[in-house]
């Protein structure tokens, strides 16, 4: 199996499992989102201090524009860490959530999944 089709096959699983916390479990989306969001960085071997990075770096970068202001990058770090990251983290989740979702109903399988979820 190539690494793109096992990639798909990882997405696929976490969608299941997510829907699955979400409506047979009762679970807040939001947590779930962020649960599942980190089993599928670390199933597809991503370490977690390289998960925590990238995502620091993502921040990070976007928010580069603030060092013109005359803001240390140590400054801008901590801000990240302590305010931005989890805030941005959720966000992030739950527009990859919604993304997947277009995905699901326009292909007919949130329709499948909400059937065999009901028997």
């Amino acid at each position: 199996m190539t690494p793109g089709a096992l990639l798909s096959v990882w997405a696929a699983a976490a969608v299941v499992i997510l829907i699955l916390l979400i409506v047979q479990m009762r679970m807040s989306p939001y947590i779930a989102l962020i649960l599942m969001s980190l089993g599928l960085a670390l199933a597809t071997g991503i370490p977690a201090g390289t998960i925590v990075e990238g995502f620091e770096a993502g921040v990070g970068g976007a928010l580069g524009y603030i060092t013109l202001r005359g803001l240390t990058l140590d400054t801008i770090r901590r801000f990240t860490n302590e305010c931005l990251a989890p805030t941005a983290m959720i966000t992030l989740v739950v527009g990859m959530g919604a993304g997947f979702g277009r995905v699901l109903t326009d292909s007919g399988a949130s329709a499948a999944i909400v059937a065999l979820a009901g028997q």
